[in-house]
């Protein structure tokens, strides 16, 4: 499970900067923070329920489904792209 984690956080992170929503980057850069702040949450607890392992088992899915586009984009694309999200600092 930790695995599936870190690769949720590892696309995240490559990707992550800003948002805004005006693009489908931002959607996936708002939904890959969501899932890194539940991600949290979970390592930081001691009991996982069925119930939150199914919700980031969705969020994960959700997030490799929007984020998929962007998976195989050159970083020019992804800089201009992230960009258009919002103000955030530059990397």
């Amino acid at each position: 499970m930790k695995n599936r984690i870190t690769s949720a956080l590892v696309v995240t992170i490559v990707i992550l900067s800003s948002c805004n929503s005006t693009n489908d980057l931002c959607v996936c850069i708002e939904k890959g923070s969501e899932l890194n702040e539940f991600s949290n949450e979970l390592l930081m607890s001691e009991f996982v329920s069925e119930e939150q392992e199914s919700e980031l088992y969705q969020l994960r899915n959700e997030v490799d489904s929007l984020c998929a586009p962007f998976k195989e984009m050159g970083p020019k694309e992804l800089y201009e792209l992230r960009n258009a999200c919002g103000d955030y600092p530059e990397p």
